[in-house]
């Protein structure tokens, strides 16, 4: 990958994390009054990404952009791994931490799958899926699995990709 390239992806990964975590803390889905967005970590986390991504096009023989929803996944294995969402106050030893970080992987990566092919997003889908009755429990599952579960950057993937193959595309 060139320099010129890996810098407009990290561009994009941190545009997308920034446009996510804004969102959500206008929405008080993550904590924004107590938490932000640490630039330091999450310079390393897509740093980390640029690695991951040249090892999953090579795995997967990908040639051209690879969708959202492999994006979606590794992003979210990293996020979880980094938990860039951190505590204004500087506590390490913050238990809610965790959790705020698994929503945003959840979430971003969402956001990411509702990417349609034209570079419009899905917002409409977006919201029935957040008002739904199942979605709070799905969330609930998915966190849990985050929390406690083995899980791999590839399984993230199948999930993201099912998802954006079942709820995000040709729902226009």
């Amino acid at each position: 990958m060139k320099d010129e390239e890996k810098e407009e992806i990290k561009r994009k990964r941190v545009q997308t994390l920034l446009f996510a975590t804004k969102l959500l803390a206008k929405k008080h889905i993550l904590d924004g009054e107590n938490y932000i967005l640490n630039n330091g970590i999450m310079g390393e986390m897509v740093d980390t990404y640029c690695e991951e991504l040249e090892t999953v096009k090579k795995a997967y023989n990908i040639k051209a952009r690879v969708n959202p929803a492999k994006i979606a996944g590794i992003m979210a294995s990293l996020i979880v791994r980094y938990k860039p969402w951190v505590s204004k106050q500087g506590d390490f030893v913050d238990t809610n931490n965790q959790e705020q970080n698994e929503i945003l992987a959840i979430f971003h990566g969402l956001i990411l799958c509702s990417i349609q092919g034209d570079g419009t997003e899905g917002v409409d889908t977006l919201k029935n899926i957040f008002e739904s009755q199942r979605f709070n429990n799905w969330l609930q599952l998915f966190k849990q699995t985050l929390r406690k579960q083995n899980y791999s950057t590839e399984m993230l993937i199948l999930v993201f990709e099912s998802i954006r193959s079942y709820v995000f595309l040709n729902t226009k």
